[in-house]
């Protein structure tokens, strides 16, 4: 019986350390001594839980509020908070039978619905989206250049009809109305594996002084 406590405590400290370094990327649980400031950061959001996806593997980047810059040079003006996320370029064995460009639009999906869900526990309502498109397009003329490293004979191909786009949200707008205040928040997909999330409107004054 010892020897199974002994086990299931050892199990959850190796969870929980797995959980620390998901939340806030490599480092932490070695005794990174700006931890706090990252979670007082957080923990100045808006009251929103975050929580990372398990896929595709994301960390914090950097985090900002008017009295907390966290990896990032300067500090978020009045009434603003932001968020940056870098992560990996993958889902895993599940999307390994799709294109290297619908597999981006699979990612871009799958981190918009993860975050999209925790915005929505807090009661932001979607007001508006905008698309990208995941699809890499080289004409024949482009891929003998790449091929030839800019140089030989390659022939101007004739023009043709674009492929269909392979759409994905690349920026959403959620607003969350409390009596008169109202909070914007701004997701938005910055590059190939790097996201943001900035609100605007937030109230500076601590809970406990309103």
């Amino acid at each position: 019986m010892r020897m199974m406590q002994t086990t299931q405590r050892r199990s959850f400290f190796i969870l929980l350390a797995a959980w620390l370094i998901l939340l806030v990327g490599p480092g932490v649980a070695q005794g990174n001594p700006r931890t706090d400031e990252l979670k007082h950061c957080l923990q100045d959001f808006d009251g929103i839980e975050w929580k990372l996806p398990y896929q595709p593997p994301l960390r914090i980047r950097s985090c900002a509020t008017p009295t907390i810059n966290y990896d990032t040079g300067d500090k978020a003006s009045a009434g603003r908070r932001k968020l940056e996320l870098i992560g990996e370029l993958t889902l895993g064995d599940d999307a390994s039978q799709l294109s290297f460009d619908e597999g981006y639009a699979a990612l871009q999906l799958a981190v918009h619905t993860h975050f999209a869900a925790l915005f929505k526990q807090r009661g932001y309502r979607l007001a508006s989206t905008e698309q990208g498109n995941a699809r890499t397009e080289y004409s024949a003329y482009t891929q003998c250049m790449l091929r030839r490293h800019g140089g030989g004979n390659c022939v101007e191909d004739a023009p043709k009809a674009p492929e269909p786009p392979i759409p994905y949200i690349s920026l959403a707008r959620y607003v969350r109305e409390t009596g008169a205040q109202t909070i914007t928040l701004i997701y938005k997909a910055e590059a190939k594996n790097t996201w943001s999330i900035s609100l605007e409107g937030v109230s500076d004054v601590p809970a406990g002084a309103k």
